[in-house]
């Protein structure tokens, strides 16, 4: 199927796992070099310890927020008269963790962990410390978080993940908490990902 046999989408399957293996490696070297070089922890931010139903709130708050901005972004599109094709490495992938409930998981989780804890944790809260601005830093952060994504085909892969960045940078600016972001974002890839999946086998 999208032009790859039996063979080619096996061999992608394996690649998908060790791209996710190769994010964790990156995220264990950028603890290390945080400890080592710089002297301080990844997390410059230590937030405000609070109740399990503002944790709740919170992730809730966060994907449903999420959902809304990237239904809207496909609407606009839509109506300005674009319909971007989906590239084949997308469509396969997601062929692919559809197939594989596993792999499936272990992608969403790897996102939010490691995205986050790169993205947000690490690359936000160094950037606040070089502009002295809470704004400059969400903005940059956020389209370094959208570009991240350009591989998966569309200029929507790339847009939708910076206002994505935008929001998950905003929360973490506010609270200082990341656990909160981390668990929205991997369930909303978790849930991204199957509605994709439930869309194409229906068209």
């Amino acid at each position: 199927m999208y032009g790859n046999s039996g063979k080619n989408s096996a061999e992608f399957e394996k690649s998908i796992l060790i791209s996710r293996l190769l994010f964790w490696l990156v995220l264990l070297v950028m603890f290390v070099y945080a400890a080592r070089i710089e002297k301080q922890p990844l997390l410059l931010y230590k937030g405000v310890k609070r109740n399990f139903i503002f944790y709740t709130l919170s992730v809730l708050a966060i994907f449903a927020i999420a959902i809304i901005m990237v239904t809207v972004l496909g609407v606009l599109v839509k109506a300005a008269g674009l319909h971007p094709r989906q590239s084949d490495r997308y469509l396969l992938l997601i062929q692919i963790l559809k197939s594989n409930t596993l792999l499936l998981i272990f992608t969403a989780i790897t996102a939010g962990i490691v995205e986050e804890l790169l993205f947000r944790g690490y690359l936000l809260s160094r950037l606040q410390l070089f502009f002295k601005n809470s704004y400059v830093p969400v903005i940059i952060s956020s389209v370094v978080f959208g570009l991240f994504h350009i591989g998966y085909g569309t200029v929507l892969n790339v847009i939708g993940p910076v206002l994505l960045g935008v929001l998950f940078a905003l929360y973490y600016n506010r609270y200082k908490n990341i656990i909160p972001v981390i668990i929205a974002h991997s369930l909303y890839d978790l849930v991204i990902i199957l509605i994709s999946a439930h869309t194409l086998a229906h068209k």
